[in-house]
């Protein structure tokens, strides 16, 4: 398994196969393309983990006249 910190990523479709490309914090450019049929999985997945994370980010944030806020 590969492991880097992107800063951005953009998906493409090129010539029926969808490529993934990564750019790192440090301006290196990384891309991999999905294999046939991942596509969606690959979106699902990344549509989760953006869930996650903005739920991670709101934990404890409650409408101000909330009687129970945080």
């Amino acid at each position: 398994m590969m492991h880097f910190n992107a800063k951005t990523a953009t998906v493409n479709h090129i010539n029926g196969q969808l490529h993934v490309e990564f750019v790192t914090v440090k301006g290196k450019q990384v891309t991999g393309v999905l294999a046939d049929g991942a596509g969606e999985q690959f979106l699902n997945d990344v549509e989760d983990a953006v869930l996650e994370q903005s739920h991670y980010r709101d934990r404890g944030a409650a409408f101000p006249l909330d009687r129970g806020a945080a």
